[in-house]
């Protein structure tokens, strides 16, 4: 895991998944990208290689979180499910997007100027 998304060979073409991760971590703002399988086990991201374990505990702790805000949702109306969460603190905001083989996780910085945009997503 590196600066750029995880790739077995660097020389080799970016897919567009890669190119897609890109696209989003080049947005003002945006700290980092990260997809897991539904589980929370990390399949690509955009930390550098020595901030592994953040990646980690941001994989972890925001599946573990995804899960419980699933079982609300679906309490509160058995035909609903969830599509997005918003987390906010005084210094980030984590956004955590659910399709049903991935989870994107986008950190991003909420010192926004008046000329950054904050990133919006959609499946």
């Amino acid at each position: 895991m590196g600066n750029q998304p995880s790739n077995d060979v660097e020389s080799a073409p970016k897919g567009p998944i890669e190119e897609w991760i890109d696209k989003i971590a080049s947005v003002p703002g945006v700290k980092a990208v990260i997809i897991t399988d539904p589980e929370g086990l990390p399949l690509r991201d955009t930390f550098a290689t020595w901030e592994a374990g953040w990646m980690l505990q941001y994989a972890t702790l925001c599946s573990q979180f995804v899960k419980r805000a699933k079982v609300a949702v679906t309490t509160f109306d058995n035909n609903d499910e969830l599509n997005l969460v918003r987390i906010r603190s005084k210094k980030d905001e984590v956004l955590v997007a659910l399709d049903k083989d991935y989870i994107l996780i986008v950190i991003q910085s909420i010192g926004l100027t008046k000329t950054d945009v904050p990133i919006t997503i959609y499946f």
